[in-house]
């Protein structure tokens, strides 16, 4: 990576014109990338496109590869291909692969800790710990882990398990295929559906849903 005469090299780090720092110059190819965002820090020094930078202002990417912010003071800490994608700002993906936030307008605030293929495509101030392939699409669901999860209501939350689904208010502790979207509903166990307000269904062993 060379440095031209309007970017600065200092410790082998280069600094553009606006105050963005970076390992490689932009060049707008694979090896140096496109242009980073004003104010931040691309530590990243592997890409599978040129666009794998920290675009957004402020934004962070501390490491790993084919990982990309385009959010406002938002941040990739490393992993391979994780994205934070605006319009919703102030973001986090803590490693893991595959993992992405791309919220919206007015999608502030979410964070994915790590595992692999998690998402939150839409909704402010949600959150899941890792696991594999879990998604948010609501505003302040939590999904601390487990595998095919679904928060697909406001302040749903779900523990973890596996392929469960909660709406608006409801809470499913973890266990197989359960369903609560009944509001301030929930589901626990095996194939539990609790689909009316307020209920509370419990599915124990039997192959059958309750």
């Amino acid at each position: 990576c060379g440095i031209s005469n309007s970017q600065l090299q200092v410790a082998g780090l280069f600094v553009g014109t606006n105050n963005a720092v970076s390992f490689c110059k932009p060049d707008g190819i694979v090896t140096g990338g496109t242009q980073r965002g004003a104010y931040s820090v691309d530590l990243q020094m592997y890409r599978a496109i040129a666009a794998n930078v920290a675009h957004g202002t402020y934004s962070v990417i501390c490491g790993g590869r084919g990982n990309w912010v385009t959010s406002t003071a938002s941040i990739v800490v490393g992993g391979l291909g994780n994205s934070v994608r605006g319009p919703g700002n102030y973001a986090a993906v803590v490693g893991g692969q595959n993992n992405y936030i791309s919220a919206g307008a007015g999608g502030d605030y979410n964070f994915i800790g790590g595992g692999y293929g998690n998402a939150i495509s839409a909704g402010s101030g949600s959150f899941i710990g890792g696991g594999y392939a879990n998604s948010s699409s609501k505003d302040y669901a939590s999904l601390s882990g487990g595998r095919y999860n679904a928060a697909i209501g406001a302040y749903a939350a779900i523990g973890g398990g596996y392929g469960n689904t909660a709406s608006e208010y409801a809470m499913i502790p973890g266990g197989y295929t359960n369903f609560a979207t009944g509001t301030y509903s929930m589901a626990a166990g095996y194939a539990a559906s609790a689909i009316h307000p307020g209920a509370f269904v419990w599915g124990d062993s039997d192959s059958n849903r309750v």
